[in-house]
C-alpha cells in the first residue's frame, strides 16, 4: 500500500494571530478562544487534503510568533514547500511585521517568490473598516506573487480553502514544465514564469561523475 504524499509547510505570523486556531478549525476541533494555548517553539499537524483523486498529507510547522522563537521558526522553513502567511485584520502591527519582519527574513532563508505561499487576512469577524489598506495588501501579493485570502475562524470562513489553494499551488510546482533546449544544450525548469534551474547539461554530467 502505497503511502500518502507528504509536504512540508509553514504557517507563520505575529503571536495571537490565530495560527494554530486556523489548524484547529480545518481540522473539525472548531474555534477554541480561551482554550487556544499558545504555541511555544513548534507544533506539528499532519493535513489530509484529497486533491486529483490522491490525497496528500499537508505536514504543518505552527510556528510561535515570539520574537525569542525567531531562529526556530526560520530553521523549520529551510526546506519547506509551501507557506502560510497570517495576520489579524483588527491589528495593524501584525500587518505591517508581515511586510517588514517576516517575509524579510524569510528571504534570507528562501526565495518567497519560488516558494508557493498564501497570504491570510484573519479575524476579518472583527472590524468592517481595518486600517490596513487594500492598496498596501495588493502591493505586497503583486511583489511576492502572494495568494490571498480572507478568513474568520469564528464564522469558519474560508478556513478549508487556505489549505486546499496551497495543495493546488505545490502540486503545480512539482509538476513543472521541463523544456529541453537541445540547441543551447540546457535544462530548464520553468515555474509561474520564472526559470528555477539553468544548468547546462554537461556542467551536470560532471556532478554525477
Amino acid at each position: 500500500m502505497n503511502l500518502p504524499k507528504s509536504y512540508h509547510v509553514n504557517i507563520i505570523g505575529d503571536f495571537g494571530v490565530g495560527k494554530t486556531s486556523i489548524i484547529n478549525s480545518f481540522k473539525k476541533l472548531g474555534f477554541q478562544d480561551k482554550n487556544t494555548t499558545s504555541t511555544i517553539g513548534i507544533n506539528n499537524f499532519l493535513i489530509p487534503i484529497k486533491f486529483e483523486n490522491k490525497e496528500i498529507i499537508l505536514n504543518v510547522y505552527d510556528t510561535s510568533g515570539q520574537e525569542k522563537y525567531q531562529s526556530l521558526t526560520l530553521n523549520s522553513i529551510r526546506n519547506c514547500e509551501g507557506l502560510i502567511l497570517v495576520y489579524d485584520r483588527s491589528d495593524y502591527k501584525t500587518f505591517e511585521n508581515i511586510c517588514k519582519v517576516w517575509i524579510k527574513s524569510i528571504n534570507e532563508v528562501i526565495d518567497l517568490i519560488l516558494t508557493p505561499c498564501i497570504l491570510v487576512e484573519n479575524k476579518c469577524d472583527l472590524v468592517l473598516d481595518s486600517e490596513i489598506k487594500e492598496e498596501k495588501i495588493n502591493e505586497i501579493i503583486k511583489q511576492y506573487s502572494l495568494k490571498f485570502i480572507r478568513t474568520s475562524v469564528i464564522d469558519n470562513k474560508n478556513i478549508k480553502e487556505i489549505f486546499y489553494n496551497l495543495a493546488e499551488m505545490i502540486i503545480n510546482k512539482k509538476n513543472q514544465i521541463l523544456i529541453f533546449d537541445e540547441k543551447n544544450n540546457i535544462d530548464e525548469v520553468i515555474y509561474m514564469g520564472f526559470v528555477l534551474v539553468k544548468e547546462k547539461l554537461k556542467d551536470k554530467k560532471k556532478k554525477e561523475t
